[in-house]
């Protein structure tokens, strides 16, 4: 790469300069490679909280905006770094002195950068090593970490190095089984799961409540009892959905007694939560919320106890929040639980680097109450800036406004059975779970289909599985129509770009088996973007976008092997569209309405209403959009008179030519090979 001189020295004078404001100053630098500017610029402020000993260097190149979002902070890996010294049992003792621990705390606060192992068995754990004179030898650190690194063990496996709790016997506890319940145990498709689910709705319907609870709690017991020998499911491809119909059932009958076995699955081991919750942690924190009223005792003392799996710790904290979501009446109950949770168990089982997250839930309560405690952590614990900007004075705006982000994107249980159905329609696994193929495929890839690349993408594919990223490439979904020829949707979706100071609204009607790909290109004209970025749908950790110009996906799926129908199926559904990895313009995409048509009548894509004008491209987001509107006002403002003439003529946030964006989607359709 060749950088000019002007953009060296651009970037050095404005290193510490607001980018969106720079952004506008590029009709003022025409020398200046103004994009690769503003993300080095916006690379080293990001570095400062995230990477500070990368930002202490001169001469760095970062990279693009989405990497640096994307790769762990110095914190995090100082933090690996302490875990995998306690499974070398590299850690201090609990017999140490207090003046010993005092010296090893001075010994860690001086460490210094040395190298970074990468443990890239069945998933990657990066853990950083420093020079620790007082600890032992740099060397032999890292001989141990090797020898450990080639044990071959998961990060499954790590976890349950640190997993202490002693289970009681289940198997004690287990009787025959209702017989109405055991197709439901023995289930292993959706489809059967659910169709087991209604019968046993059905012959509980006329029992008293104790018998139902007795009937359930035997049910989980055996589960339980199952998962204590290894064993989960019973018969071969089992899903974990039995489970969670029975939770369905304890909240369709309201049995609230059964809050202590239902607490239980949680706490198990690794193997028995990655085959259940993995993936279905909106779920479990809707389960926990529904039984667990009258029990935030016992969820504060899960919360005190280390030694479970460390994903259970924000299930429970979510599904005490859920609780005043649900039910305004238990909210300051609810707080009091937080601020002694907060108190009692920040680096015990909620790292600091999570606060974020907490506030985040917290805002949906608004738990401005807690302000004040949670400032105090924040400047204890110096938080970094991990999902929340400016960090106290953001998180002070989030928690006084508070947010209609919802924490737990599912409503109820039918929304889960209705997404796994979709899945085994679709011929992919939505659980994400126990379908062994895909994981011999990703460590033993096929030449034919990975090329010379195989290497680089199995690590690739590694680490986006521990990003929360689908780790294999699925099996392409069928469409709409491949599932019954005659069966057509013409959809409605309302689309509305999220966070912007002006109300930006589409509302547009599309053919259900339209792919992705050209409904990205669609809303580009719909919302009036001039095109010339990236764009990719969002559903859950799941993303979907176009290749790149080697045919290649650094994260995600292609966007062309899906519909609209594969992933808006249930009227009220949503999913997200973002324009610009840089700007990150995120669209909400709902699903109003769903007419079933003849399968042999066309749908035309038709832009029904439109609500206010597209922001400009390159304005630095919506943050910056916010900043232009500001300005716009007041033409004594001293960057007026530069705002307009980058702006040109004709801007004007109010209006929006439908007409112009009718026609021009009108001709892309009118050229695009049929579905």
């Amino acid at each position: 790469m060749t950088i000019n001189q002007a953009t060296i020295d651009f970037i050095r004078q404005h290193q510490d300069e607001d980018v969106r404001q720079l952004a506008f100053l590029g009709s003022k630098y025409p020398e200046v490679d103004m994009p690769f500017a503003l993300d080095q610029i916006r690379g080293r402020k990001m570095a400062h909280v995230k990477l500070p000993r990368w930002a202490s260097i001169e001469g760095i190149i970062y990279p693009p905006h989405i990497s640096m979002e994307q790769c762990s902070s110095e914190q995090t890996a100082l933090y690996k770094a302490e875990l995998a010294a306690r499974l070398l049992g590299l850690s201090p003792s609990s017999s140490e002195t207090g003046q010993e621990k005092d010296k090893e705390s001075e010994n860690v606060s001086n460490l210094h950068l040395s190298k970074i192992c990468e443990f890239a068995g069945e998933r990657a754990v990066d853990s950083e090593f420093a020079k620790n004179e007082g600890t032992c030898k740099k060397e032999q650190i890292l001989i141990e970490s090797d020898v450990y690194a080639r044990s071959g063990k998961s990060m499954k496996e790590m976890q349950e190095d640190m997993y202490t709790y002693q289970c009681p016997d289940y198997a004690k506890q287990v009787k025959p089984l209702a017989k109405y319940l055991v197709p439901l145990i023995n289930a292993a498709k959706p489809s059967d799961v659910i169709a087991s689910y209604e019968q046993a709705h059905e012959a509980m319907a006329s029992l008293s409540q104790q018998e139902r609870e007795d009937a359930l709690r035997n049910f989980m017991m055996c589960i339980l009892a199952d998962g204590q020998k290894g064993k989960y499911g019973r018969v071969k491809d089992a899903s974990a959905l039995p489970l969670f119909a029975a939770f369905r059932l304890v909240d369709d009958f309201h049995i609230t007694g059964l809050f202590d076995v239902a607490l239980e699955t949680l706490k198990q081991n690794p193997g028995f939560y990655e085959f259940y919750y993995c993936g279905l942690e909106d779920a479990a924190t809707l389960m926990l919320a529904h039984v667990g009223v009258g029990h935030l005792e016992e969820m504060k003392e899960m919360m005190k106890t280390d030694g479970f799996v460390s994903e259970v710790y924000p299930i429970v904290f979510n599904a005490a929040v859920q609780m005043a979501v649900e039910n305004p009446a238990c909210r300051l109950q609810v707080l009091a639980w937080v601020s002694d949770v907060l108190k009692s168990c920040v680096e015990v089982t909620i790292p600091s680097m999570a606060m974020d997250w907490c506030v985040k839930s917290l805002a949906q309560i608004k738990a401005v109450e807690l302000l004040p405690l949670i400032k105090t952590i924040y400047k204890e614990y110096q938080v970094p800036p991990v999902e929340i900007k400016n960090r106290i004075k953001g998180v002070t705006k989030l928690l006084t406004k508070g947010t209609d982000e919802r924490i737990v994107e599912i409503a109820d249980f039918e929304e889960l059975f209705d997404e796994m159905l979709v899945g085994e329609n679709n011929d992919f696994d939505l659980l994400g779970g126990n379908d062994e193929d895909w994981l011999n495929r990703l460590l033993e890839p096929d030449e034919d289909e990975w090329g010379d690349e195989d290497d680089e993408r199995d690590a690739d594919a590694l680490f986006y599985k521990e990003c929360g990223f689908r780790s294999s490439k699925p099996k392409a979904a069928k469409s709409d129509k491949s599932k019954n020829k005659k069966q057509k949707y013409a959809l409605t979706l309302d689309v509305s770009l999220k966070g912007s100071p002006r109300k930006v609204y589409r509302q547009l009607v599309v053919p259900s088996d339209l792919r992705l790909d050209c409904l990205g290109q669609v809303l580009v004209y719909a919302v009036g973007w001039e095109g010339y970025h990236l764009n990719q749908f969002m559903r859950g950790n799941d993303c979907y976008l176009l290749p790149d110009e080697d045919g290649g996906l650094e994260w995600g799926f292609d966007s062309r092997e899906y519909t609209v129908g594969n992933l808006l199926n249930r009227v009220g559904s949503k999913i997200v569209w973002e324009y610009d990895f840089g700007d990150s313009w995120n669209h909400e995409v709902k699903l109003v309405e769903k007419t079933e048509v003849d399968g042999k009548e066309e749908i035309p894509v038709n832009l029904l209403k439109a609500t206010g004008a597209c922001p400009p491209e390159d304005c630095g987001g919506v943050y910056g959009y916010r900043h232009l509107l500001e300005v716009l006002k007041n033409p004594q403002n001293e960057e007026y008179e530069e705002m307009k003439e980058w702006l040109g003529e004709g801007f004007d946030p109010k209006k929006f030519s439908l007409a112009k964006a009718r026609g021009l989607i009108k001709v892309y359709m009118s050229g695009v090979i049929p579905f």
